[in-house]
């Protein structure tokens, strides 16, 4: 039993993958025929219009990255906000799901060219994360890796997050794997997470703390400290709207500000900690949701703290999204989406071994 559960051969993962990917295309092609009847403004169906999570803020921004008028009002709001004072009423979100949703023409008349263009990157992602697990992939973990619902989900709901969760992980490929190729690459990813989520901000962050062995000379380190710097800057003054107006829809709506605001109470921001990744109620009201969701939760938060020790720049990213998220906003683990494959892989895998050692000594 120990064997087979913790056997992690060169070939397994790809078999996973495979499997993993098969998987995919069969929930997806169910939901042509049988759409499911929850979730943010049901139906959810590649060929029902959607405007669930936060699709219907990035259809209301397109006039803003669609035309030179459209970002002269955009300049107006940081305008007055930094130099007339003037508290915003408006929060700009990142422009790239915006140009696709431009691109690919969505509308209730044309709903499958995003949503397949959606699942293809949802997939992408998680061939890149097999591809950097793969040492660390056995059965069981890859199991779960491989119906990890919680990506599968927002595919299906064309969620923004699936932007940031694609350009991550390609972040962690070359950090972690191809250190060799940072100047070239990171500083380019920097900034197209940040143009699809706020949560691109700690990437920058956690950038500037990567060792100079990552670069063939100063020149290069400088250079590319600089950009990511730029990119740094560029992303606080661009998302300060979006934290303001945030912290407002927080202050003035009741329940959001129980969740959120926490304040000195220990017992409280643990309370949030364990929100964060995923310990609470559904709000599909669905019980089978719920047990998936804090089984899940389990290994995300033993990997959590596993994977403070796993890699520095890793830490460095997560550890502020993590204080983010408990001290200031609202707790959701759609924030944390880029880090829970590995969450997943390191907890279930500690996990497992201890079970085996603990009947090993009886």
């Amino acid at each position: 039993m120990q064997s087979l559960l913790l056997n992690n051969n060169t070939n397994l993962w790809k078999h996973l993958l495979i499997g993993a990917i098969f998987f995919r295309i069969v929930i997806l092609i169910i939901t042509f025929f049988i759409p499911i009847p929850f979730g943010p403004e049901p139906p959810i169906s590649p060929l029902h219009f959607q405007q669930g999570v936060d699709l219907a803020a990035y259809i209301d921004a397109i006039p803003y990255f669609s035309s030179f008028v459209g970002l002269r009002e955009m300049g107006l709001i940081y305008y007055e906000m930094i130099f007339l004072g003037v508290y915003p009423e408006v929060r700009p979100p990142g422009p790239i799901y915006s140009w696709f949703l431009m691109g690919l023409s969505y509308s209730a008349e044309n709903t499958v060219a995003l949503s397949i263009t959606i699942f293809v990157m949802e997939s992408l992602t998680l061939f890149i994360w097999f591809n950097i697990l793969k040492n660390q992939i056995n059965l069981f973990s890859g199991l779960l890796l491989a119906v990890m619902p919680h990506s599968i989900w927002f595919g299906l709901l064309i969620s923004s997050d699936i932007f940031i969760y694609f350009f991550s992980s390609l972040y962690f490929y070359i950090v972690l794997n191809h250190p060799s190729r940072f100047n070239r690459f990171v500083p380019l990813l920097c900034l197209l997470m940040v143009l699809s989520k706020p949560t691109g901000i700690v990437f920058c962050i956690g950038s500037l703390f990567l060792s100079r062995d990552y670069f063939k000379n100063n020149s290069e380190y400088f250079f590319s400290m600089f950009l990511i710097t730029f990119i740094l800057f560029f992303s606080i003054i661009y998302y300060l709207p979006y934290f303001l107006v945030e912290q407002n829809v927080i202050a003035s709506n009741s329940e959001l500000k129980e969740i959120s605001h926490a304040g000195t109470s220990v017992i409280k921001n643990i309370m949030k900690f364990f929100y964060v990744f995923g310990f609470h109620p559904s709000e599909s009201k669905i019980f089978f949701a719920e047990i998936i969701r804090y089984f899940y939760g389990f290994f995300f938060v033993l990997g959590f703290f596993l994977s403070l020790n796993f890699n520095k720049t890793f830490a460095i990213i997560i550890i502020p999204s993590i204080l983010m998220l408990v001290l200031f906003l609202v707790p959701s683990w759609r924030y944390i989406l880029p880090f829970l494959p590995l969450f997943l892989v390191l907890g279930s895998n500690f996990f497992v071994k201890q079970l085996f050692k603990i009947n090993i000594k009886k």
